[in-house]
């Protein structure tokens, strides 16, 4: 475009102005998924080269985003991804607002290479890839076994397995019979007899986990990324339509780590965009006290006991999103009649299990 022709940039909070001396200057490239302002003296192209692999998610705050569309979304597309919380769109000339007639609103889709405003009033997610994961919806029903030989012959439409026990050809004979099948592995503490075990550098491993043979991670520990990551890429090898991610609460346990609320925050997300990007569905296990924040990017729940507790209510957001909450309780004493009657008025998809899951009792709320 001519180093003449640039009088300056805006975007991701960061500013180059050409007359500014360098050390004002705080662009330096531009960033994917990020919009930017680009301010010429005259009009002008600019060519990107090509990007492999590129992540096909763009998250989005409460407020106003600046995106850079990844491939052309109608306007039907992005109000079905986002759902209520879809505000306002400007950008390419073209407008559209939540409360406008019809006729008003002159947005009909994302163009390249125009940027956009989009306005939402809940932090989420918007997907530009061709391919779409697994999406349960709330009604889904399930059984879960981790431990012991997985019993095929329930009728239910989703199989919570392990997602090391489990074989390729066991994974695929569910999916055969018309399952899904959703892979457990816990992303927050060390298991040592698990085949990626050595993996783990000591100086990540912290306290035991009570009444567990296992050790919380230190999960701020970038060396522990390409772990998880590569048991993503075994679910998504395995057949898996997604995973359930456990102990991600670590930030309020005794780790021997000072993990901190953000922290837990972003490792989560950081899981969550990672199995999209894979094709793979994935639920949050537990974390209640940062379900209203992390809810946009998961797309359903996994609980244990939260009837025991009473913390039930603090699930209410996924079902709010349409999403299921996939509830387990271990103690019999509370009675299946009060738990299951609670359940159904809550449209909780609860099962009564024994808690080394090993399918040796089984009931479920009808």
């Amino acid at each position: 475009m001519g180093e003449s022709n640039l009088l300056a940039i805006r975007g991701a909070g960061k500013t180059y102005k050409r007359d500014n001396p360098d050390f004002l200057n705080s662009f330096r490239v531009f960033e994917e998924t990020k919009g930017y302002w680009v301010k010429l003296r005259e009009q002008a192209s600019l060519e990107y080269l090509p990007v492999k692999n590129r992540d096909k998610t763009i998250p989005l705050h409460v407020g106003w985003n600046l995106i850079d569309p990844i491939n052309e979304l109608t306007i039907l597309e992005i109000k079905s991804q986002l759902n209520q919380t879809l505000e306002e769109i400007r950008g390419a000339g073209e407008v559209y607002k939540k409360d406008n007639p019809p006729y008003i609103n002159s947005f009909e889709k994302f163009q390249e290479p125009h940027g956009y405003w989009i306005r939402v009033n809940r932090g989420g997610v918007l997907n530009f890839g061709l391919d779409t994961w697994y999406k349960p919806n709330i009604n889904t029903s399930w059984q879960i076994q981790l431990r012991g030989e997985i019993n095929p012959n329930y009728d239910v439409k989703l199989y919570n397995i392990d997602l090391f026990n489990a074989s390729t050809s066991k994974i695929q004979s569910l999916k055969d019979s018309g399952k899904r099948v959703i892979c457990y592995f816990s992303a927050g503490s060390f298991e040592s007899w698990r085949e990626d075990a050595n993996d783990f550098p000591i100086s990540t491993l912290g306290e035991d986990m009570k009444n567990w043979d296992e050790k919380w991670i230190d999960i701020r520990d970038e060396r522990l990324k390409p772990i998880m990551l590569t048991r993503l890429d075994l679910a998504k090898q395995k057949g898996c339509d997604g995973v359930e991610i456990d102990n991600v609460n670590g930030y309020t346990n005794h780790t021997g780590f000072n993990l901190t609320y953000d922290d837990q925050i972003i490792y989560n997300k950081f899981l969550a965009s990672n199995a999209h990007q894979r094709g793979l569905s994935i639920g949050l296990k537990n974390d209640l006290e940062q379900i209203k924040e992390l809810e946009p990017f998961f797309d359903f729940s996994v609980n244990e006991e939260c009837f025991e507790y009473m913390e039930c209510d603090k699930l209410q957001p996924f079902i709010d999103a349409g999403k299921p909450v996939f509830n387990i309780e271990y103690d019999l004493s509370l009675g299946k009649d009060n738990i299951c009657k609670s359940a159904k008025k809550r449209g909780f998809q609860t099962l009564i299990l024994p808690i080394k899951l090993d399918d040796s009792f089984r009931i479920v709320c009808e």
